[in-house]
């Protein structure tokens, strides 16, 4: 699968990561690419090969949709 904004790979994002994504979201602290506050907490995740992008998975379906990208925090990057 590729990343819908940049084109580049997509890879399984590590449990640590998820965790950190999931710590955020239940401090209303982060949002997608539209601007819009991610309330759902996050089952697994794909990531973009720059690691600056990640896209939620839920139900065992990856959501590609650009706009509901989020944006990795720099902390958070590997």
């Amino acid at each position: 699968m590729q990343c819908p904004i940049d084109g580049t790979n997509l890879a399984n994002a590590d449990q640590v990561l998820v965790s950190s994504l999931n710590d955020l979201i239940a401090n209303g602290q982060l949002r997608d690419r539209a601007d819009q506050l991610i309330r759902e907490p996050l089952e697994h995740a794909l990531i973009n090969e720059g690691g600056k992008w990640a896209f939620a998975i839920r139900n065992r379906i990856p959501s590609l949709i650009a706009d509901e990208a989020i944006a990795i925090p720099d902390e958070l990057r590997l």
